[in-house]
């Protein structure tokens, strides 16, 4: 079993006494881990050639946001990644369709909760499943004899439980403001 520590400073040093696998964000693509962009993960490389590196890539993909994704992990492609962390298929689609090399973990948060799951995405090209903190071990056990797929699992800490990027103070005030107009107050 290896320790797989998701950064809450940039300091990699301060971890490596117990570990040397590590999450990161890419940046403008994640949320809630420490934000690299390409050129920092490049050099983040160079120092520390023999830490393990998964980035993190688990926000939702826009249209807009597709030639931006496909550049980077084209970029991340050559850079020696031991997993890209990815929730929204646009990820998924991107790196079989451009025949990359990265090895894919299907991090779905709340999604992993069984074996035929994890074989299907082991079946679409992914090495690892980031399986549901809300699963027993005896869950966990049934997965590990039932699929091929390699596990990660969150064991300490605060698990996320949502995240929004949306502004919900504009909707709030946008949806006042029609049902003020639909009953005709100003």
């Amino acid at each position: 079993m290896k320790l797989l520590v998701g950064l809450n400073t940039r300091n990699i040093l301060d971890y490596l006494d117990y570990t040397n696998s590590f999450i990161i964000g890419l940046k403008d693509f994640s949320i809630n881990y420490q934000e690299y962009d390409i050129e920092e993960i490049k050099k983040l490389r160079k120092d520390y050639p023999n830490i393990e590196l998964f980035v993190s890539i688990n926000k939702n993909i826009f249209n807009s946001d597709l030639s931006k994704l496909e550049d980077n992990l084209i970029e991340l492609n050559n850079l020696n990644i031991n997993g890209i962390l990815f929730y929204d298929l646009s990820v998924l689609s991107i790196v079989n369709n451009k025949k990359l090399s990265l090895p894919l973990v299907w991090a779905a948060e709340h999604m992993t909760t069984n074996y035929n799951t994890c074989n299907y995405y082991y079946d679409k090209s992914c090495q690892y499943v980031y399986l549901s903190s809300e699963i027993t071990a005896q869950e966990i056990k049934e997965i590990k004899e039932k699929s091929k797929i390699k596990i990660i699992c969150f064991f300490f800490g605060y698990p996320d439980v949502s995240f929004s990027k949306r502004k919900l103070l504009t909707i709030i005030f946008y949806i006042i403001i029609q049902i003020k107009k639909k009953i005709g107050i100003q």
